[in-house]
Formats: C-alpha cells, sequence, structure tokens
C-alpha cells in the first residue's frame, strides 16, 4: 500500500511540472461532461424502414391470433393454427395541400397562351422535434388466401363452419380458403 501511495506522490509530482495542467484536465472533463449531456439528451431517432416492417408484421400476427381465437370457439374445431397471406402493404393516404397557379399571356392582342400549375404539398404536423406527414387513413391490404388448420377439420360440418366464419370475417372468396385437418 505504501508502494501505491508512493507512485501517486510521483506522479503527482511530474503532472505538476507539465504547463498549465490545469487546463487541460479542465478541458477534458469538460469533454466528457458534453459527452455524457448529449449522450443523455439526444432526440429519439427517426421511424426507420423496419419500423414500418415490424408494425406491419404486428398487425399480421394480431389479426392471426384474432382469427385463431375466433375459429376455436366454433364446436368441434379444437385446436386451430391459421396463415394469412396478403397483396401488398399497409397504404397511407396523406393529408395534401393544392395550390394552382394559372398564368396567362396576350401575344399581338389575338393569341392568348394559358399556362396552368398544380402543385400539390403534404401537411406536415410537428411533435417531439420531427415533423411527418398527417396520414388522413391508413388503407390495409387485401388478404389473397388463408390457410386454416384445426383438429377437427376431419369432420365436413365443421370444416364448412370454419370456411364460411373466414369467409365472412376477411370478406374473401373459398376460394382462398383451404381448410385442413391438423396431425
Amino acid at each position: 500500500m505504501a508502494k501505491f501511495i508512493e507512485k501517486l506522490k510521483a506522479l503527482y509530482a511530474k503532472l505538476k511540472k507539465i504547463k498549465n495542467i490545469e487546463i487541460i484536465i479542465a478541458v477534458v472533463f469538460i469533454a466528457l461532461a458534453l459527452i455524457l449531456y448529449s449522450a443523455l439528451t439526444s432526440p429519439k431517432k427517426p421511424a426507420k424502414e423496419n419500423d414500418v416492417y415490424d408494425k406491419q408484421r404486428d398487425m399480421i400476427e394480431e389479426m392471426e391470433s384474432d382469427l385463431c381465437r375466433i375459429l376455436s370457439q366454433i364446436s368441434g374445431a379444437g385446436r386451430v393454427e391459421v396463415m394469412i397471406t396478403y397483396s401488398g402493404s399497409v397504404e397511407k393516404l396523406i393529408a395534401n395541400t393544392k395550390s394552382t397557379h394559372v398564368n396567362t399571356t396576350n401575344n399581338n392582342g389575338s393569341i392568348t397562351t394559358s399556362t396552368s400549375t398544380v402543385t400539390e404539398t403534404p401537411i406536415l404536423v410537428s411533435g417531439d422535434g420531427s415533423s411527418k406527414p398527417y396520414v388522413l387513413k391508413e388503407i390495409m391490404p387485401t388478404v389473397t388466401g388463408v390457410v386454416v388448420v384445426s383438429e377437427g377439420a376431419r369432420d365436413p360440418r365443421v370444416r364448412l363452419e370454419i370456411l364460411r366464419a373466414v369467409q365472412t370475417l376477411l370478406n374473401i372468396s373459398a376460394n382462398n380458403i383451404e381448410v385442413f385437418a391438423m396431425k
């Protein structure tokens, strides 16, 4: 322990010999404070494309789990698994402002030339230090197919009830629905 204290004293003596050591130490502390401050107060990063994909994937999983829950309530259906396929992705309808500019010129008093320009600009809303376009509505992708696997699907009555329930809930044709018996 005594050797350690002696080494600290020697280091302190060496540092004391360096010109303007107090200024160097102060600059280092200020730099550390700025780094710490910027790390703690940095704004949230904007949503990435992966966030949109994750949101859509969550929506699909929620729809599938809701459908499983409903279909498993059908008498005789038993345990049910569902997979839904979609065409496309979520489409957002963004609010825009339209401005029209008409420019009319007369040449020699008899010929009139008219030019019209229409400009659409998205309406932006601010929040959390960022601006985002105002979304009027989100249009969900179209369901293209559904596969249902059910414990009770060997019974034709249960299979038909599952088929009709999926048709009604997702508003799709029976041609796009397949019901299979679970192994």
